[in-house]
């Protein structure tokens, strides 16, 4: 009654999505796992390279949109 309220977080699997090269995938809570797929052998997650994780609670299809849209901004500055 008066100790500490937890907040409960809702687990909803969210299938994994892709943009180019580019797989995101949902982790615990808020969190979104970004991987590179070998483009020679895209069935094989072993091969995959992890980019990084961020934290981000809107849909994962508005994150992978960002994140290639920004991918493709660097790779534009690189030429």
């Amino acid at each position: 009654m008066f100790g500490k309220k937890e907040k409960k977080i809702k687990i909803v699997h969210e299938p994994d999505v892709t943009r180019g090269d580019l797989r995101f995938r949902r982790g615990d809570g808020d969190r979104v796992t970004v991987w590179f797929s070998n483009p020679d052998r895209p069935d094989d997650p072993d091969l995959d390279i992890h980019l990084g994780t961020v934290r981000d609670d809107r849909p994962i299809d508005r994150v992978a949109d960002d994140w290639a849209a920004a991918e493709e901004s660097q790779r534009r500055r690189r030429r």
